[in-house]
């Protein structure tokens, strides 16, 4: 039982190393696929959560950042299954977006 303590104790760093390479893959991966004019290798984010708002607008969830994207943004089609937001900052602090891109036909 103790070799197999020891065992599980090698191999859990290196799954976690694992898993944080697929995700910095998929990130790199996403990245490919941006247009220019929306990305600049830093500013586009997968989608958590989006919540509709009572204007026809959505409110994005991508990490730490939260955005409204109004009703008639324009939505572009994504290269996999998730939503994919592009934004920028404005001065008073706040998130604003400059691409979405939404599984299937937009």
């Amino acid at each position: 039982m103790t070799k197999l303590k020891g065992v599980i104790a090698a191999a859990l760093p290196m799954a976690a190393l694992l898993l944080s390479a697929s995700g910095s893959l998929a990130r790199a991966h996403a990245h490919s696929w941006y247009p220019k004019a929306c990305c600049n290798d830093k500013d586009c984010l997968v989608v958590d959560k989006v919540d509709s708002l009572p204007d026809g607008a959505e409110l994005f969830h991508a990490g730490s950042i939260t955005v409204i994207v109004p009703k008639f943004f324009k939505r572009m089609p994504s290269q996999d299954s998730h939503v994919h937001l592009c934004y920028y900052r404005v001065f008073t602090g706040e998130y604003r977006p400059r691409c979405v891109f939404v599984p299937g036909d937009s």
